[in-house]
């Protein structure tokens, strides 16, 4: 089924300390926004790190990169070609499947199942067989939307956004999906749902609409699943990349994939940048820890968006990249993958 539309009206940014100018929009009593200028960035001692090719893949779209702790196994969509892909990093042994549908998002279950988010709507995807059964519909009556990024919250429930394909204009959603198979709500006029996190104890969810460049958090009840206050998180400079996928490590930090920036970067838990991972390709679009001691920063790349000239100067566009955090003297480390519950 559809999800209805709730607009979220009580949200308002929290200012930075002094750093980047940047404008950030600042809430009206309507819910609608005005622009301001705020000072949104803050960058305490920063480190530089390199991320190194791991296979040369070249996805049109890779992303929704996660890590299979139980399988010690990588896995990430080519959304455009409708692949699911996973990887051993030891033997560097691949698989790929094929969808019946372009694929945005995916949550493991503790049966070996999965649950995929197709353009059209929620699956439950066997690996062995390859087979997919439908259970539920995503914006039926809205031809030019489809899912897009998706995670769970630390109670299971599987929380996915969607995106127009015309423009980004914000017409789609983000909705919680319970293990009773339930259906809510959460954030509408999205544009490109992104950035979906959540804290180590689950009572913050990060959200950014790539049509924008702003990341937020929202308050959240572990309980219930509804959202709460929204602040402003961070707020990537107008001459650098869009927020795309995140994830949250051990100390709470966000590490953020910036598509068109060349770059991941970690925020503090105050939003202060500390670390950059750089690139040797533009879009980058995700990134998850994975690794036996979950040490290893692992990033998705796509070459959607490139001219051809851009793609002669990437060669290794899509193609799928790692950071080992531990010879660079960074102490964090990612949290276990949390199984859709339903």
């Amino acid at each position: 089924m559809a999800a209805a539309k709730s607009r979220l009206a009580s949200v308002g940014p929290t200012p930075r300390a002094s750093g980047h100018s940047a404008e950030v929009p600042t809430p009206l009593l309507s819910g609608s926004y005005r622009r301001g200028t705020e000072s949104v960035f803050r960058i305490v001692t920063e480190k530089h790190l390199q991320a190194e090719l791991l296979l040369d893949c070249r996805n049109f779209l890779g992303e929704g990169v996660r890590w299979n702790g139980a399988l010690q196994k990588l896995f990430w969509v080519d959304i455009e070609r409708a692949e699911l892909w996973s990887l051993d990093p030891e033997d560097h042994a691949t698989r790929t499947w094929t969808l019946p549908e372009r694929i945005g998002s995916f949550a493991f279950k503790g049966n070996g199942m999965m649950l995929v988010a197709l353009e059209s709507g929620l699956h439950e995807f066997d690996p062995e067989t390859g087979e997919a059964k439908r259970l539920t519909e995503f914006e039926p009556d809205l031809p030019s939307t489809r899912m897009n990024d998706g995670v769970c919250d630390r109670q299971g429930r599987f929380i996915v956004g969607g995106l127009d394909e015309e423009s980004l204009r914000p017409l789609s959603s983000v909705i919680s999906y319970s293990a009773e198979g339930d259906v809510s709500p959460l954030i509408s006029e999205v544009g490109c749902t992104n950035s979906l996190a959540f804290s180590s104890d689950g009572r913050k969810m990060y959200f950014a609409d790539t049509s924008d460049r702003f990341i937020y958090r929202f308050d959240y009840d572990i309980e219930n699943g509804r959202l709460g206050e929204r602040v402003l998180f961070a707020a990537l400079p107008e001459k650098g990349g869009r927020p795309d996928g995140s994830t949250i490590d051990a100390q709470d930090h966000l590490w953020n994939a910036e598509w068109g920036g060349n770059q991941v970067t970690c925020y503090d838990p105050d939003g202060a940048i500390v670390a950059r991972v750089t690139l040797p390709v533009s879009n980058i679009t995700c990134c998850t820890f994975g690794g036996s001691e979950l040490s290893k920063l692992f990033i998705t790349s796509a070459q959607q968006g490139l001219t051809e000239e851009q793609r002669v100067a990437q060669p290794h566009a899509g193609s799928l990249f790692v950071c080992d955090l531990a010879p660079g003297g960074l102490k964090n480390r990612g949290l276990p993958d949390v199984l859709y519950a339903g």
